[in-house]
């Protein structure tokens, strides 16, 4: 499995020295990673809510990285919806599958 921050370098919607920084100040907040990277402006509350959505996908082979990559540019380029740009790489409707798998499973 995949760990989020290394999900969203990977994604391209944050960097390395981003994720560093967000690992050790998120703990002294007590605040995820994500809620932490998106407080700090370096990504967008849907940029967090694909990443969500697109862990268990990849996690159980549903998405391939490079599609997740696809979804992630739609987000930040387009400014698509996280549903939409999910739609357009062709996994609508695997979110919630993967998902309840991934707690099954």
């Amino acid at each position: 499995m995949i760990r989020f921050g290394e999900l969203l370098v990977r994604l391209s919607l944050v960097s390395e020295r981003d994720l560093t920084d967000a690992l050790q100040v998120a703990p002294q907040f007590g605040l995820p990673l994500g809620r932490t990277l998106v407080l700090s402006g370096r990504i967008s509350e849907s940029e967090l809510q694909l990443a969500v959505e697109l862990q268990p996908l990849i996690g159980q082979n549903i998405c391939s990285l490079e599609r997740a990559k696809e979804a992630a540019k739609l987000v930040r380029g387009k400014g698509l919806l996280p549903a939409e740009a999910l739609k357009r790489i062709g996994v609508q409707g695997a979110t919630d599958k993967a998902t309840l798998g991934w707690f099954i499973g």
